[in-house]
């Protein structure tokens, strides 16, 4: 029996459209490759950039150099945050690892933070400190210690690394008195060099 050609044109023409769309599915499955990175190639006159699938042995030519990237960024710092309550006293609040130490005092209606280096006169600190606007507050730094103090509230957002060991950290903590009869809260957030 024989098949009119017009038959055999259609399945001649579904045949090649098929095998168009797999092996466009398969190139398109290897973009981005499977750790993710996209491959591409750039010329070094003009910088005309095209994307390449090297799993199909694919690569640049001698007039063109490889530039690789990924669509998901490295990891960027992870921030840690927290509250704390302290009634009466002088406690540390966290110690960093570039070296500075962070302290909170409750008592007698007054609450202070302080900021220090693991080494004496290597404190590098920069950013803003703030008190309570109705009362009498105090900031003082001279390289051996960053202190906030007032009779009400307390924060300091800044940037803060002991220059001796290690990159700056962001540092953001707030504290206030709770009560007439005492008790401090603290909240902060710490955000490290990535």
């Amino acid at each position: 029996m024989r098949v009119p050609i017009r038959r055999r044109f259609r399945w001649a023409a579904l045949i090649t459209i098929v095998g168009t769309f797999a092996v466009g599915g398969i190139a398109y499955a290897s973009i981005p490759d499977s750790d993710g990175v996209i491959h591409g190639c750039y010329k070094t006159v003009g910088g005309a950039l095209r994307v390449t699938d090297t799993s199909a042995g694919r690569s640049c030519t001698s007039g063109e150099k490889s530039l690789d990237w990924n669509q998901q960024g490295p990891q960027g710092s992870v921030a840690t945050s927290g509250v704390t309550t302290l009634d009466v006293g002088t406690e540390t609040l966290f110690t960093l690892d570039n070296g500075i130490t962070v302290s909170e005092t409750c008592g007698d209606l007054l609450v202070r933070l302080e900021v220090s280096p693991a080494t004496p006169l290597h404190l590098q600190v920069s950013g803003t400190t703030t008190s309570s606007q109705n009362v009498q507050g105090q900031s003082f730094s001279d390289g051996n210690l960053l202190s906030v103090e007032s009779f009400d509230s307390v924060g300091v957002d800044l940037v803060a690394r002991d220059s001796t060991v290690g990159r700056f950290a962001h540092i953001d903590v707030h504290g206030s008195v709770g009560s007439p009869t005492g008790g401090c809260t603290f909240w902060w957030m710490i955000i490290p060099s990535s």
